[in-house]
């Protein structure tokens, strides 16, 4: 069958028929995010354990003993990977997933109950264990039961899952006493058990046994096909090509050394080898293992605990992009990108090490490794961490994919053995600099081989390599996502709970995934070669959502028959590997392949940078302060909001074509006028709901109830049919995005350290243009309705994260309650003791609390109407309420909103080449412009002073607009003369067709070092403190009148008059400047 021309078409995963696929995968990723949390639990404990507060009875661990901790996960690792593959082949793919959680439960039982540092190397040993089986099953039974269309979504969720359970450690591993995250963690098996008892076999496996109905039963189940009745002719035709592959696979020779000699073989080989070694060699294992150590070696003087929560959540944030675009960038773009940015941010990580390590006054640059251990987390999620795990199942001949499989599995722990063990060592011996210098070598290395041997696996069939497989990408990330989940959830629980706890707890997932296990089916291709037919057909129609015979198609049938015959025609022939099998081109370039991309894997060094994160995270020489972290949290949902922000433009050219869903039909203009101005309407009333709140419960839990109105807002996107249900999302996604503008400043200006609060407030309208960065890429590349199910996760996020934040000083003051108000203080200012607490400390607390008590006992402390007749109450509120409009004049808002329409129109209505660049990626471009430009403006506004900035934004935003406005009036024909053309033609290409995009970003870059992100430090630093809670009120209403004026007035469809609100902001930005 030959491949596929033309893009894929957009497969939605939540389609009723990939119903059952993706609910068996996520109960199988039980395991996976517990997993994660073994895979975490290290980076949080690890420093518990080498501290006198240690909680073995044997004292604390050494330096050697740490390495050993963290490196014989890859021990096990490398033999479960062995044991798992033979119980696989043998008893097929569900038995395996069950048995994976055998080990489970004892390393969490081992913890909970040892008292040495022995009973933690057998409890990291059965961890391997697990996470072999993960490794070498979990891959083919995506890949077995996956349709074709959303195997690569679904791939995807293992990564995702894995982080899952990072997160969780992460979180949880500074907070939980030591021995609750086991008695915790030991609930996912039992879960794990009971939920895949009931999944069918896979139909392959079931094919493989020869149990050709219950293979068919199978494949209708994962098809989500109730009855035979309801088979379509797809449905047949993918059961007979399944059928076909296995009775090919069953006739053929047994495995001998010839299969490995071909080109084929020796192709898929290579390629599995090297991306197991990116995926260790990269470092990133390392450094998710150790990132509490590389924490404090690098001396960031960031709280460790928020630290490995922000490592985790960052893995998961990659994995999710994966996640969403793997199946539309393909794999080889996806590497190629993940290995450079690795690298490269490595190689930044390794410099700001060398400098500070020689004596390099680097005073202002403390953010610099913070950021590079982001991208570098971010980056490996996206490709080195995750595409590995089934790219090599892709890239395999059919007879060698699962011993391939299992050498490239094996490889990867072996790699993970030797970057765990060495990573601590080599921080020791040649510092932080050398270490991570050699994965960004390796790396390096590794984008040449990326380029020049890798092949594009996107769409590629696994029985025949060039059919059409549209989903494997997203179902093999699952299981990077689920180990970093694991990542995640024992960085969370590692701290929270005690060390025999922790143990205790996670035995609570290899249970559960047990239990599950027992609910799916093995695969079809291993039923059929146990003879077991009519259970592969059933696990075949499990796998494909297909529930009865009636629901069997006739691509089901073909694929379930072409499986049957494929292992009918192996089991008909010596079908036993050889030595042979392993020469051929295609089995050795799988293996070098598979081993390769397994090597860098390990290599790259994240494995190990999550190991010893908070290690890491303390050695990289930032002075990040605990109230850094606490407001990076709370712009979580800054950032969510920006997401909002942006949403409408990618979503208007959907939302006003012809294959729109909503009753009405297309939208129209003043329909578009008033989705994008109701969020203003909201604003208005959230500015003063949270306002209120703010002075009723608390800065802290209002900012908690700012996501409520944000989920409402994706439920109405998603549930929504009508113009009516979209603005009323848009009504409360501005009631939550007044919430933020009316809160989120003064959180800022009362936990913030006086020397940084400019650039600490800057992180908002940071988070607010990444938002809408990420929305025009995001809008650009999934479904209207997929893109909210991926927001999602950020108000839980921000909801988890806030919980464990303290209320502010000033407010608990206010309550009276004075020793919280301390413990508050010490929280932000990262005093960890009593005994810790400077004079500078004291003195600043003494301060607030005396400045508080004279605010509400004096005489006049009621707020009254002769508060706001002072000459600094006039000026503060004056000032306020003429930034804010500024803010809004600059033109921004209706920029990002209708950032593709205004492209589309600054381009000549006859034009042949419409632009430099489509509207929507000019969207994107000039969304990422304004991001750069807050980022400048967080680096500059503590340094040369808010005046200069806004002096300098005025006065360039309106050298942009006067640019756009001269070329539409001047250039841009409206097709209503042919003189008009005429004077467009006279002037070069290249001009008409940079000059829009170019004057626009230029507007947006100098909007965004100033006027975009000044005027809300400005508005808490002028307004009297009597009053600051009022007046910040008024001014965040006029950002929302202002903006709801600038979003109904700028609607325009007509490009002669598309200059005309360009000429007006230009003249009250000339005012601003005066």
């Amino acid at each position: 069958m030959e491949e596929q021309q033309g893009s894929p078409e957009r497969a939605n995963i939540w389609a009723r028929k990939n119903l059952n696929q993706v609910l068996a995968v996520i109960r199988i990723h039980i395991i996976t995010a517990s997993y994660g949390v073994t895979v975490g639990w290290p980076a949080p404990i690890i420093p518990l354990l080498r501290s006198p507060e240690t909680p073995l009875p044997s004292g604390p661990v050494t330096v050697d003993e740490a390495s050993w901790i963290g490196s014989t996960l890859c021990i096990g690792g490398t033999i479960g990977t062995i044991l798992f593959a033979i119980i696989h082949t043998y008893f097929g793919k569900k038995i395996a997933l069950l048995l994976t959680s055998v080990p489970h439960i004892i390393l969490w039982t081992l913890i909970l109950v040892g008292d040495n540092v022995w009973y933690i190397y057998g409890a990291r040993f059965c961890s391997g264990l697990t996470g072999g089986g993960v490794v070498s099953v979990v891959p083919l039974y995506i890949a077995d039961i996956a349709d074709k269309k959303i195997r690569g979504t679904l791939g995807s969720l293992t990564i995702i899952f894995i982080n899952i359970g990072l997160v969780f450690i992460y979180a949880a591993g500074n907070y939980l006493p030591y021995d609750l995250i086991p008695k915790i963690m030991l609930v996912s098996p039992v879960a794990f058990i009971v939920l895949v008892s009931f999944l069918p076999e896979t139909p392959y496996c079931l094919l493989k046994k020869g149990r050709l109905l219950e293979a068919e039963r199978s494949l209708m189940f994962y098809r989500n096909i109730s009855d035979q009745q309801y088979q379509t002719a797809e449905f047949t035709t993918e059961f007979d090509e399944l059928k076909n592959f296995v009775h090919t696979q069953s006739t053929q020779s047994r495995i001998c050394w010839a299969d490995f000699t071909t080109s084929e073989a020796k192709r898929g080989l290579f390629i599995g080898v090297f991306v197991m070694a990116l995926n260790q060699f990269s470092g990133i294992f390392a450094i998710l293992t150790y990132a509490g150590t590389i924490l404090q070696m690098s001396g960031t003087g960031i709280d460790p605990n928020v630290a490995l929560v922000l490592v985790a959540i960052l893995n998961i944030c990659g994995n999710l992009t994966s996640f969403a675009i793997i199946d539309r960038a393909g794999r080889k773009i996806m590497l190629l990108l993940s290995a450079t940015g690795v690298g490269l941010a490595l190689a930044v990580l390794g410099a700001h090490s060398y400098l500070l390590t020689i004596g390099y006054d680097l005073q202002g640059a403390e953010w610099l490794p913070v950021l590079a251990l982001a991208l570098t987390l971010f980056l490996g999620a996206i490709g080195i961490t995750n595409i590995p795990f089934f790219i090599v199942p892709e890239v395999m001949p059919p007879k060698l994919r699962s011993i391939g499989s299992t050498i490239s599995g094996t490889l990867l722990c072996m790699f993970a053995f030797v970057t765990v063990k060495l990573y601590p060592i080599m921080m020791v011996n040649i510092h932080i600099y050398g270490t991570v210098w050699i994965s960004s070598g390796v790396c390096a290395i590794a984008v040449v081989i990326i380029i020049f041997l890798i092949p594009e696996t996107k769409g590629k069939n696994l029985n025949v390599q060039t059919d059409s497989k549209k989903i494997r990408g997203i179902l093999g990330s699952f299981l990077a996502l689920t180990s970093n989940g694991g990542f995640l959830l024992m960085y969370v629980i590692g701290d929270v709970l005690s060390y025999h706890t922790v143990a205790l707890t996670m035995l609570a997932l290899p249970l559960l995934f047990t239990v599950l296990m027992c609910f799916v089916p093995d695969t079809p291709q291993t039923c059929l070669k146990k003879g077991r037919i009519a259970e592969a057909e059933r696990s075949f129609m499990f796998y494909r959502g297909i529930r009865t015979q009636a629901e069997k198609t006739s691509a089901f049938r073909q694929e379930f028959d072409n499986m049957e015959k494929f292992i009918e025609h192996n089991s008909g022939q010596n079908s036993r590997v050889t030595f042979a099998d392993f020469k051929s081109r295609e089995a050795k370039l799988g293996i070098f392949i598979g081993v390769f991309l397994m090597f860098i894997n390990q290599f790259c060094g994240i494995f190990a940078i999550l190991t010893y994160a908070a290690t890491i995270f303390a050695g990289v020489g930032s002075t990040l302060s605990p109230n850094t972290s606490a407001i990076i949290m709370v712009n979580l949902i800054a950032l969510a909001h920006g997401i909002t922000l942006g949403w409408v433009s990618p979503s208007l050219e959907y939302l006003r074509s012809n294959e729109t869903h909503l009753v009405g039909g297309p939208m129209t203009v003043e329909e578009t006028s008033w989705l994008g101005a109701s969020l203003c309407i909201g604003g208005m009333i959230g500015v003063t709901l949270y306002g209120y709140l703010a002075d009723l419960i608390g800065k802290r839990r209002a900012m908690q109830i700012i996501a409520i109105p944000h989920v409402a807002f994706w439920l109405c996107i998603i549930f929504g049919n009508s113009v009516l249900q979209l603005c009323i999302g848009r009504v409360l996604a501005g009631i939550a995005g007044g919430g933020i503008l009316r809160i989120v400043p003064l959180f800022v200006a009362d936990i913030a350290d006086p020397r940084i609060r400019g650039m600490l407030g800057s992180l908002l309208p940071v988070c607010l243009n990444l938002g809408t960065v990420l929305a025009f890429i995001l809008g650009s590349f999934v479904s209207f309705r997929t893109l909210p199910l991926i927001v999602l996760v950020l108000p839980a996020l921000f909801t988890l994260a806030i919980a464990f934040l303290p209320e502010t000083p000033p407010c608990l003051l206010r309550a009276y309650r004075s020793e919280k108000a301390e413990q508050s203080l010490m929280f932000y200012r990262g005093v960890r003791g009593h005994f810790a607490k400077s004079e500078c400390f004291r003195h600043e607390f003494q301060q607030l609390k005396d400045g508080i008590e004279l605010e509400t006992r004096a005489s006049g402390a009621a707020l009254s109407w002769k508060d706001f007749t002072t000459k600094p109450a006039r000026q503060g509120l004056l000032m306020g309420m003429f930034l804010m409009l500024l803010n809004q004049s600059s033109g921004s808002m209706a920029l990002i909103t209708y950032a593709s329409s205004i492209f589309e129109l600054a381009n000549p209505p006859s034009a042949t080449n419409v632009g430099v660049l489509p509207a929507s990626i000019s969207s994107i471009v000039l969304a990422t412009i304004q991001l750069l430009g807050t980022i400048i403006s967080l680096a500059l506004v503590d340094r040369v002073g808010r005046k200069l900035l806004l002096i300098l934004s005025c006065l360039g935003t309106t050298i942009g607009y006067l640019t756009l406005a001269g070329y539409v009036h001047f250039l841009l024909p409206t097709g209503s003369s042919p003189s008009d053309n005429a004077v467009f033609e006279a002037v070069p290409s290249i001009t008409n067709r940079l000059l829009p995009i170019c004057s626009l970003s230029f507007s947006i870059l100098l909007a965004s070092i100033g006027l975009l992100t000044v005027p809300f430090i400005v508005m808490a630093e002028v307004l009297p403190s009597k009053i600051r809670n009022i007046g910040s009120t008024i001014c965040t209403t006029i950002v929302a009148l202002s903006a709801f004026a600038v979003l109904k007035v700028c609607k325009n469809n007509n490009r002669g008059t598309l200059n005309t609100p360009a000429s007006a902001l230009e003249l009250y930005l000339m005012l601003g400047y005066i």
